[in-house]
């Protein structure tokens, strides 16, 4: 998470895009709908962030930041974080990845990742109107039953 954090933070500061402090919420999965393992992040943004003097900037619409870029930004430092942690022993490889506490085998597969061995970064812009967001499905709150308005 630390790894996706810092590269949204850092290219939404970069003057080329958004130029802005971004604030966030993150949320880590660790398994698809079918119930295998797969550990991803998912992230709500506000469409645009705080400039240095503290005036909102939003972001194109429908666009928050290039997704190349921030893929990039990403792969390098979730494997720096990869290496730091396996250099240091704090590296826990188990079943066909277990393998990999050799040094040799690590740098390699390092290397292979280096190039498009992770998965990418998706983007999602969602409009909704400014009064509220739109509930998609039925809410129960504790003590009651909530149906999304029309």
């Amino acid at each position: 998470m630390k790894a996706a954090a810092g590269s949204l933070m850092a290219l939404a500061a970069d003057p080329r895009h958004l130029g802005a402090e971004i604030g966030f919420l993150m949320v880590l999965h660790t398994w698809a709908q079918t119930l295998t393992l797969h550990p991803h992040v998912h992230c709500v943004i506000p469409g645009g962030g705080l400039t240095p003097d503290g005036r909102w900037v939003s972001c194109r619409p429908g666009f928050f930041l290039p997704v190349n870029p921030l893929s990039r930004l990403f792969r390098g430092k979730f494997l720096a974080a990869l290496t730091d942690l396996h250099t240091h022993g704090r590296l826990t490889l188990a079943g066909d990845r277990q393998e990999l506490t050799d040094p040799g085998r690590f740098a390699k597969w390092i290397d292979e990742l280096q190039g498009d061995g992770l998965g990418g970064v998706r983007q999602a812009a969602i409009r909704r109107p400014a009064a509220g967001a739109e509930v998609p499905g039925p809410v129960h709150p504790p003590g009651g039953h909530l149906e999304p308005s029309a």
